[in-house]
């Protein structure tokens, strides 16, 4: 919050290499100070993907090869964090499963594989070597 100050780490970047060869780069915040940035971009060998960074409903698309091409779908956000009422929908969709109201967007296992991720990439930073996680 903006009010306190953060006493654990809240800040994590990596490079992370995959099991096909290629490499990812993860940058991770969870304890966010003012509004919070959604947003995922995916860099590949044939061009670029990025979801929210220009808008919370467009999906950018650029492709270098065989031509030069800049695409946008228009999306509707399933959530986001932001909400101009009292309500945030991302707490009331987790109010919601655990009510067993209806079913999580996202999986639990997923969210422990994000983590197990974020603690391997902490523990590299400790030991100053590689470290790898089999999913």
């Amino acid at each position: 919050t903006l009010e306190k100050k953060a006493t654990v780490e809240d800040f994590a970047v990596g490079i992370l290499k995959l099991s096909n060869g290629g490499f990812a780069e993860l940058t991770a915040n969870w304890i966010t100070h003012g509004l919070e940035e959604n947003y995922i971009s995916v860099y590949g060998s044939k061009g670029t993907v990025k979801v929210g960074v220009c808008g919370n409903d467009r999906i950018d698309i650029y492709v270098s090869e065989p031509v030069k091409f800049h695409g946008e779908i228009n999306v509707k956000p399933l959530y986001t964090n932001e909400d101009e009422y009292w309500k945030t929908p991302v707490i009331d969709h987790f109010a919601k499963v655990c009510l067993n109201l209806e079913p999580a967007i996202v999986k639990a296992e997923d969210g422990y594989i994000a983590l197990l991720v974020v603690e391997k990439m902490l523990e590299s930073t400790k030991r100053g070597v590689p470290v790898s996680l089999k999913i």
